[in-house]
Parts: C-alpha cells; structure tokens; sequence
C-alpha cells in the first residue's frame, strides 16, 4: 500500500482538528495582512486563537517563523494538553519561564520534535523547510523510513540525512513541493504567513480525508521562493473529487441523484465543465480566486480521460492557472522588495524620540521607500512614523543650526544689546537667568544701563531656541563693563586662506563597469569578494529577469544575495557583516563597511575584471591637517580656539573664535579689522589678555 493510501486511517485523528479548536473572534483586525497571500488562513487562525499578532495591531505576516513559535501553533492546532508540563525542563535552551515551555514540551511529547541534539531545543532559530516537513510527517504518525531513496531533486544531497527520508514522504503526501528549477532548498525558512497557509490546509485536506475521501487530497504549499530572485508559485497537486459508488458500478454521483439511464461520464463531467466555466475572465482574474482555480483543476484531474473530453476546452482554466501564477510572482516580487522597507521605518524611534544622529536611518528610510513602485509602497502600509521622523529631524537641525550660529556680540560699554527674536529659521526667546539683573539689562529692549556698577559685572542671557516640535536652549555670557579706562586689543596678522576643515575617512568601494546583460545562463561569471578575513564566492549562472529594475539595481542584489548567504551559513550576524553590494541605473558598487586605511575589498576568481576595472580597493584615514588651535587667556580662564571648518569670510571666522571665547567664558571678543585681519578685545580695561598655543604664531606676532 502506498504512502498516500495508509495516511486516510493515520489522519482521522487529526481530521477534526478544525472543528475542535473554539471559535472566537480576533481581538483586533490586523492591519498589515491585506495583500497577504495567506490572508484568510491569517484570519481564521487568529479567530480560532491558535496564532495571534505582534501586539501592536499587525501580523507581520513575511518575518520568518522560529522553532519554538512554531511547536506553540502545533500545540494549539492539536489541542495538546499544555496544563501539565513537566517539572525538569527537557532542554537547556528552554527553561521552565519560558513563554513557549509548555507548548514545546507537549510538542516533544507528542513526537513531533526531536531538538537539535545536547540537550537543545533550537530556540530563536528560524524554521526551515526540512524541518517543517519532519514535523508534519511527525504529526500524521507516518513511518517514513526508506523514503529518501526516491527524491530525484538537483540538492537532494543538500538534504539533512534526518530529514531526508520525512521530506521524500510529505512531498509523496503534496504537503511540500519543490521548486520550478528542480532543487528543494531544504534549508530556507518559513514565514509566518506561509507557516499559517500550511497549517490550515494541512488541518482542512485532513479534515476531508476523514470524511471519507478514497485518498487523501494534497496540500498545495506556501510559494517558495529563490534565494536572490522570486520565482513562480510551484503548481499544486489537485485534490481529487469525492465520489460516491452507484449501484451500477461506481459511477460517481451527480449530488442529485442521477437517473438509471444516464451517462456516468457526462454525470461527472458535467459539475467540472460548469466549475470552469464559472471562472472569472484571465482579465478579471484576481489572487482571491485561486483556492476556486485550484480546486477546479484538482476536480478536472481526479477524472477519467473519457470524462475529461466531456469537458472539452479547459483553456479558461488554464489562462486563469497562468494568471495566478503571475500575479503570486509580482506579489512575491513586491513584498520582498517592501518587507525590509516596512521593518526598516517600524525600526525608528518615536517621534518624541528622535535624534539628530538618526538622520541617517531616516534618510535611508525614505529613499529606499522612494525606489519602490505603487504597488510595493501600498505593502510598506503607513509610514506616519518615517514622515514623523522627517519632520522632526527637520525641526532639530533647524534648532541645532540656530544654537550653533546664535550670538550675541558685546563690547561690555555699548547701550544697547541686539537679541534677535529668530535665528535660521528659528523662533527666539530671551530670559535673564538672574532677573535681578534686571536693573543692568532690559530684556525686552535690549537696552543695558551701566551706570552704578562699581565693577564689572557678568549677566546670563539664555536664549529658549524653538522650531516646530523641537526646542533647546543656549545660555550665552556678556560681560557689563563699569566706565573705566581702555580695553587691551591684540591685532592678528593677516590671513589669507580660512579654509581649516577636516577631511573625513572613506569606506572601500568600487563600482562596476555599466552592466551590459543579466542572462549569466549560458555564459556563467564567477569571483570572489574578500575584505582580507572572508572570502565569499560568487556565481552567477542563472537569467536574472529585470522586472521593474534597472540592470545595476538586480545583478548588486544577486551579489548582495550571495554576501548574506555566505554570512548566514557562517554564522556571521547580518548586523555585523563587513561587505556589502548596491546597485544603481546601469552599474553596481561593492564596499566595505568599515572606514580608513584599514578598510579594503579585494576582487579575485577567473571573471572580476568582466565587472570591475581594478581588483583592490582601500579605504582613506581621516586627515586633521589643515586644523589649527590656539588659546586665548584672561588670566582667569583659558579658551582653547580650534578652527577645523571652512570659512567663507572673516566674519565667519570672527563669528567661530567668539563662540569659543564665549562657551570659554573668556572676557575678550573677537572683531572683525578688515577683509583678512581680526582683533581680540578685552572685556574691560583691567583685563590682560594673553595668546598661546601650537598655532599661535601663524595668527599673531611674537
């Protein structure tokens, strides 16, 4: 007796599992699962509670699916007693406080996990697809032993030894299939809505057989897809028509009671002619038909070829397979272009949150959303959180901006003090942190009285700096003079270049020459890609079709693949990776994360200089040549001027050594003499003021 024979009996106890698990109604509607493939499976899991959302309102329904999160839906799809679990955890990596301790400990009671060996469980470990077929040959009881002998995929051998035989016996049941170009991919992982699909038509194909079906029907998988490019939904296995003996001889019945006198052919080619007919036009064709696609292509193969040409044309099921297929093919396209753009925003803080060193993620954020079609965005779903993001980013630069070129310019004798009410696009509002002071300066005018002072006195002017939701303040020190005799003035020589800035480090990175094809099918490429510790292959040997991307954009994506695949097979954490690849229009770009001398890639293999013109590429330093410093002292306190910009006037100069005199609390402010002269002025005539420092001599005489 086959496989597929002996399960009919296996199965009834799981047939019912459907009906068994209690009914009720989602918390919430899930926002994330509209275009979902596996929407309704989604949902009907969700109502009977044996999957439930992130928390946050969604499903999250393309992440991967872990081990322990897996046995949890297994537990709850089969009702397994979770009331009792056992007092000694039975592995290591899942003690007792664990959320998943007693759902994984009925799992392995009930035989449906193993664990990874020593003690351990696999938790936090994505499942894959080897694994998934072990569990539901598991759950069905089936002895499967001896099966790996008839797999005949191209990877066979890529198969886990222990899992081999349980994958050749869930494909003979159709609860796997492999993939268009003949491998398995056995250790793919599963997402969470591929996980709930199979689930439910695992428990639903079951709940059939128990019914009475004369074999069992086969589940049509979750859509598997390549690791660099999407690929068609694998053609189910059709679930075969009930049919019910007559008394002439075991024509199946029409459901109606058919005649002593009518055909038996026509009585069960007459529903599936109707079944097809009844299919939307290829035009109309949307993914909600498929489970009407599939089950009438599953109607038309169960007959008999007498009765199939009772059927006669069956082009509109046909067209209407293709145009399943198609459109599984772009939503599978497009949710694996918007799911890592969807994590990417989900990833920023709040907006209350945000910082100026997030600008960075929120710029990426934005320009990856910008680089997807309609149709991925409308998969990204809101991105309230990334305009958020944006507008505060905007309101704190806008501030940062402000406080930095804020001032206020004071020769400690004037009558007045100008406090501007905004700055660079900033609103400014001004406070004295001692109000009594008061009597010295006005600030609501400006204006400073100096008589009475029987000395020189400081006052703190704070600045409350605001744009949008963003706000910060400055506290900015004058000095008021009493009337007393001449300040000292130190005069600078004359400067000709303001140009001080610092050269920043670069990253290795090397672009490709224009991309000229995408077909490597008939004419392979191989290199490899090193930063001087890995080494990673890459093969192209394969068609890699455009869709809506540019020939730059897809052949960085395949080389991408190939780095995350390597570091995924390694161990190497994908956060942590040390290469990258990226394209753009016609040409792509591999790099190293790193920045400086440090930072390389090096190209070797038979075919680099196919894509690059040099096979090294390093990385430079950061080079602080051009900084100068020197310090300027009162006596009391010292403030250490360091120009490390470049300057477009001696104003902005003048502006730049003031500032640092100030937050130095040096009693002395800089002036601007003429075009490439400064001067620095004491705040008061007993003031001596003194320059110092590694660069002194190159703004002032001895």
């Amino acid at each position: 007796m086959s496989l597929k024979g002996k399960s009919i009996s296996i199965l009834s106890a799981a047939a019912l599992l459907g009906a068994l698990v209690p009914h009720v109604s989602a918390d919430a509607s899930l926002s994330d699962i509209s275009n979902s493939h596996a929407k309704d499976a989604i949902n009907e899991l969700v109502s009977k509670g044996i999957i439930h959302g992130t928390g946050d309102g969604k499903f999250n329904p393309a992440s991967v699916i872990q081990r322990q999160d897996f046995a949890i839906i297994m537990a709850r799809a089969l009702e397994l007693d979770l009331s009792h679990p056992p007092v000694t955890p039975t592995f290591k990596d899942v003690p007792k406080e664990n959320y998943a301790y007693a759902a994984v400990e009925a799992a392995f009671k009930a035989g449906l996990f193993k664990g990874m060996g020593n003690g351990i469980f696999g938790a936090g470990q994505n499942l894959t697809r080897e694994q998934m077929a072990v569990i539901f040959v598991n759950a069905l009881g089936i002895n499967p032993a001896g099966k790996g002998s008839n797999l005949t995929f191209s990877d066979a051998a890529s198969i886990s030894a222990w899992a081999r035989d349980a994958v050749a016996a869930a494909v003979e049941l159709g609860l796997i299939h492999g993939y268009p170009d003949g491998t398995f991919n056995p250790g793919n992982q599963a997402t969470r809505q591929d996980a709930a699909l199979v689930t439910v038509q695992f428990l639903n194909d079951k709940a059939k057989a128990d019914e009475g079906s004369t074999q069992p029907p086969v589940v049509p998988p979750a859509t598997p897809t390549s690791p660099t490019t999407p690929t068609p939904t694998p053609k189910p296995t059709p679930t075969p028509i009930p049919s019910t003996p007559s008394s002439g001889g075991g024509a199946p019945s029409n459901g109606g009671g058919e005649t002593p006198h009518q055909n038996p052919d026509q009585a069960a080619a007459e529903p599936v002619k109707a079944e097809i007919a009844a299919l939307p036009a290829k035009a109309n064709i949307k993914l909600s038909d498929k489970p009407a696609v599939v089950q009438a292509r599953a109607h038309y193969d169960a007959l008999t070829n007498a009765q199939k040409a009772l059927v006669g044309d069956i082009a509109k099921l046909t067209e209407a397979e293709q145009t399943i297929a198609e459109l599984e093919t772009q939503a599978a396209l497009d949710e694996q272009a918007a799911a890592p753009v969807r994590a990417e925003i989900a990833a920023l803080p709040a907006k209350v949150d945000i910082k100026l060193t997030d600008e960075l993620a929120v710029t990426a954020a934005r320009a990856h959303y910008e680089g997807l079609t309609d149709s991925q965005k409308k998969r990204v779903g809101d991105i309230g959180k990334l305009t958020d993001a944006e507008d505060m980013i905007r309101d704190l630069k806008i501030v940062a901006a402000a406080k930095g070129n804020l001032q206020v310019v004071y020769n400690g004798v004037a009558e007045k003090i100008e406090l501007p009410s905004s700055q660079d696009g900033a609103t400014i509002t001004w406070i004295l942190k001692n109000t009594d002071q008061s009597t010295i300066v006005d600030i609501t005018t400006g204006s400073v009285q100096r008589e009475g002072l029987n000395e020189n006195t400081d006052v703190v002017l704070v600045a409350t700096i605001a744009a949008g939701a963003a706000s910060d303040t400055k506290e900015i020190n004058i000095r008021v003079e009493a009337i007393k005799d001449e300040p000292e003035v130190i005069t600078s020589k004359t400067i000709a270049d303001f140009d001080f800035s610092t050269i920043y480090a670069t990253q290795a990175r090397g672009e490709s020459f224009q991309v000229q094809t995408t077909d490597f099918q008939s004419a392979p490429k191989h290199f490899t890609i090193s930063d001087g510790t890995i080494t990673i292959p890459v093969d192209l040997t394969w068609n890699i079709p455009l869709g809506e991307f540019t020939a730059g954009q897809v052949v960085g994506s395949a080389v991408d693949s190939f780095i995350q695949d390597y570091c995924n097979a390694h161990g190497i954490d994908l956060g942590k990776r040390t290469l990258g690849a990226v394209g753009f229009g016609d040409t792509f770009s591999i790099f190293a994360f790193s920045t400086g001398s440090g930072s390389s890639v090096t190209l070797g293999g038979p075919d680099w200089d196919y894509f690059f013109p040099q096979s090294q590429y390093n990385g430079t330093d950061i080079d602080h040549s051009k900084n100068r410093t020197f310090n300027v002292s009162d006596g009391e306190h010292t403030a250490v001027v360091t120009l490390v910009s470049r300057y477009a006037t001696m104003d902005a100069l003048v502006g730049a050594i003031n500032r640092q005199l100030q937050g130095a609390s040096v009693s002395a402010a800089a002036e601007t003499v003429n075009a490439n002269q400064f001067r620095l002025v004491a705040n008061s005539a007993d003031i001596l003021l003194t320059v110092s420092g590694v660069d002194k001599n190159q703004f002032f005489e001895e």
